[in-house]
């Protein structure tokens, strides 16, 4: 059994009990609704269903606000928290006490972008959440150690983030958030284009496979499929092949016994 964790994003394709019960028996370990492609008016029924179809946690992932003005983070501090934008839209306020009513316990927080937006999240609820803070623009790359301190876990999302940093410096942002989350003791998870060729096809190509080692091998908890899941001609198959390939990252032996390992 794997030692690390596999998130999966429900949408069109996957939201059906037969498939819900067929990823969480793929291995699974938390189901994240993507609240960005989710009504107001449907979020008590989405999270109320796959409650009754799986006992693994469900996670809402709020929309957030997409800050992108990098001063910003230096204006926050200087005038103080209340004199910039929330960092919970309104939709997502609505959602959220819907949410906390249904005693939602794991939330991922979109574009966290300073230690305080953590703490507003937090007075959504009346009872305790974890928070599983996503690190998607400069801010929150600047921010990084503060939102470290406060969060449940790290969520390392690599196509906003390449918004904001030049896409070949990408691999360097996911070293430094890894390594800077592993100080802290807070687990960190990746997402984005880990298996995108799934969509269509029913098999990752090679160099997705180099990738999601290479990341496992970086010391991360675990991995987010997204598109893979929600959107993908083959969810329950994405799941399978991320647990093959974490199963045998687990597995592996040492360098003397790889050879005779590689060959069976």
């Amino acid at each position: 059994m794997s030692t690390k964790t596999i998130i999966a994003t429900i949408g069109p394709a996957s939201f059906a009990p037969s498939i819900i019960k067929a990823m969480d028996k793929a291995g699974v370990d938390f189901f994240r609704i993507n609240l960005s492609h989710t009504e107001v008016e449907d979020v008590e029924t989405m999270y109320t269903m796959l409650k009754s179809w799986t006992d693994k946690p469900v996670c809402p992932d709020t929309r957030g606000v997409e800050r992108r003005d990098h001063p910003l983070g230096r204006i926050r501090r200087l005038l103080g928290y209340n004199t910039l934008p929330s960092g919970i839209s309104k939709k997502d306020a609505e959602k959220l006490k819907i949410l906390n009513r249904l005693g939602a316990s794991t939330i991922f927080l979109s574009f966290c972008s300073w230690p305080e937006d953590v703490a507003e999240l937090k007075t959504h609820f009346d009872h305790p959440i974890t928070v599983v803070s996503k690190i998607e623009n400069a801010c929150g790359l600047k921010s990084l150690e503060e939102i470290c301190e406060v969060s449940d876990g790290i969520l390392i999302d690599r196509y906003d983030l390449s918004k904001d940093i030049s896409l070949v410096k990408i691999p360097y942002a996911q070293d430094y958030i890894v390594k800077t989350a592993g100080i802290y003791h807070t687990p960190v998870y990746v997402a984005t284009n880990l298996m995108e060729s799934m969509l269509t096809e029913s098999l990752p190509n090679r160099a997705e496979v180099n990738d999601i080692v290479k990341t496992l091998d970086s010391g991360v908890n675990g991995l987010v499929l997204a598109g893979e899941t929600a959107i993908g001609r083959h969810p329950i198959d994405a799941v399978q092949v991320m647990k093959e390939i974490m199963d045998k990252f687990d597995e592996r032996p040492e360098d003397e016994d790889l050879i005779g390992w590689l060959l069976q």
